[in-house]
């Protein structure tokens, strides 16, 4: 079953796992453009072969996983995962704020977590 964004109960159609995800992040971030400086500066220093189309492959490559990082960031960002709950806050008649709190989990786990984040709806 598909995710769906408790705001919006919009379908989220596109995450990576957190696995799959810091990997492709290590190799968008890091392995690709080093290999590419790597290549690059070995071809001027052996005379390696394509020097130009190596590095403009692993640039295309790279900023094709970069886009599909972004999309799966941008899509897990929109649903309620990375937070612990909704702040719901709203204006009565009478100009005064109410300030509501939704949990998604246990009030008992949230001792056991560095960070606790909530989500602002206003």
């Amino acid at each position: 079953m598909e995710p769906v964004n408790q705001d919006t109960n919009e379908v989220q159609w596109f995450q990576l796992s957190n696995k799959t995800y810091n990997k492709l992040k290590a190799l968008v971030q890091i392995i690709l453009p080093a290999f590419s400086t790597l290549y690059f500066a070995l071809a001027a220093i052996w005379s390696l072969p394509n020097a130009e189309q190596v590095v403009a492959t692993s640039a295309a490559f790279t900023l094709f996983l970069g886009t599909v990082l972004g999309i799966s960031t941008r899509s897990y960002k929109n649903t309620a995962h990375p937070f612990d709950g909704t702040l719901d806050v709203s204006i009565g008649d009478t100009g005064i704020k109410t300030y509501s709190l939704e949990l998604f989990t246990d009030p008992e786990q949230l001792d056991s977590k560095d960070v606790v984040r909530f989500k602002v709806k206003s």
